[in-house]
C-alpha cells in the first residue's frame, strides 16, 4: 500500500493518501456477487421507472443495507469513481466535498433522484482517498452512512479509506447477527493506526455501552476510549488492539443484569 504524503485541507483536517480498500469488511459476512457501483446503477435505473413511493423507499433501504454490509461500505469507491448517497429530508441542497475536490461544494452537487434520496457519482483523475464530508446550506457534516470515520477539532469527519499513521472507527449500523433474540444495534470498531498493515490478527476488546465509548460529544464527555488508546499505543504502553463497541438499547437493564430485580 502507498503510505503517501500529508496535506492540509480547507476543512482544517490533515489528510494522508493511504491504504486501499483491502482493510475494510469482515471475511465472514455474506458474499456479494455484484459490485457496489453496479448495485447503485441498478437502483437508479429501477427508481427511474418506479412511481410508488413505498416501493422506492424499500428499494433504497435494501440498497443501503447491501452496501453497508458489503466488502467496503460507503462511500462507493471503485477505480477512479467515487459515489456517495444521502437519505433524509426532501428538498435539500447537498454537495459532496473532500480532499479529492479541494473541499469545494460547487464541484460536486448531489442530485435528488427521488424525494429525500440524493446521489453524487464523480469520475476523478485518480482513485479517491483521504477525508470527505457532505455540505447542506453551507454546513459541513460527516456522511452518516460512511463506514470509516473519526473526529478532530471540527467534529466528526468521514474517510474514503484508512489513512496511514492514523487510527479510525468503522460503523456497522442496525447489526442484527446476534446469537439470541436481541434488538439490532450499532456496532462501532476502533482500529489503531495502520491496523490494515498488521500481518497477524490483533487482540480484540469488546465493550458495552458503545454510545459512550468514543464520541467526544457523548454524555458527560464520554469515556474517550479511542483517544486513550491512541496515546497508550503511540507511547508503546500498550500493543495495538481492536475495540468493538456494542451499543445498548431500550433493553439495556435486562441485558446487562444477570438476575431479575
Amino acid at each position: 500500500a502507498d503510505t503517501g504524503t500529508a496535506t492540509t485541507t480547507e476543512s482544517g483536517t490533515e489528510s494522508t493518501q493511504g491504504s486501499t480498500s483491502e482493510e475494510s469488511g469482515l471475511s465472514d459476512l455474506p458474499g456479494q456477487t455484484e459490485s457496489d457501483c453496479t448495485l447503485l446503477e441498478d437502483l437508479l435505473s429501477t427508481l427511474a421507472g418506479e412511481p410508488n413511493p413505498g416501493v422506492q423507499q424499500q428499494l433504497i433501504s435494501e440498497f443501503i443495507h447491501a452496501v453497508t454490509y458489503g466488502e467496503r461500505g460507503f462511500p462507493i469507491a471503485e477505480g477512479n469513481k467515487l459515489a456517495a448517497v444521502y437519505w433524509g429530508d426532501p428538498g435539500l441542497d447537498l454537495a459532496l466535498v473532500g480532499d479529492f475536490n479541494g473541499w469545494e461544494p460547487s464541484l460536486d452537487p448531489m442530485e435528488e433522484v427521488v424525494p429525500g434520496f440524493y446521489v453524487r457519482v464523480t469520475q476523478l483523475p485518480a482513485p479517491a482517498s483521504g477525508l470527505y464530508k457532505l455540505v447542506e446550506g453551507g454546513t459541513y457534516f460527516a456522511d452518516p452512512l460512511a463506514r470509516r470515520f473519526a473526529w478532530d477539532e471540527f467534529g466528526e469527519y468521514s474517510q474514503v479509506d484508512a489513512i496511514a499513521g492514523r487510527s479510525h472507527y468503522e460503523r456497522w449500523p442496525d447489526f442484527d447477527m446476534s446469537a439470541g433474540l436481541l434488538q439490532p444495534r450499532t456496532v462501532t470498531v476502533y482500529l489503531p493506526a495502520d491496523a490494515w498493515q498488521e500481518q497477524q490478527p490483533l487482540p480484540t476488546l469488546y465493550m458495552h455501552d458503545g454510545q459512550n465509548l468514543f464520541a467526544p460529544d457523548a454524555l458527560w464527555g464520554g469515556w474517550q476510549v479511542g483517544f486513550t488508546l491512541d496515546e497508550a499505543i503511540g507511547a508503546a504502553v500498550l500493543d495495538p488492539l481492536l475495540v468493538v463497541g456494542v451499543d445498548n438499547t431500550s433493553d439495556r437493564f435486562d441485558e446487562y443484569t444477570q438476575v431479575g430485580d
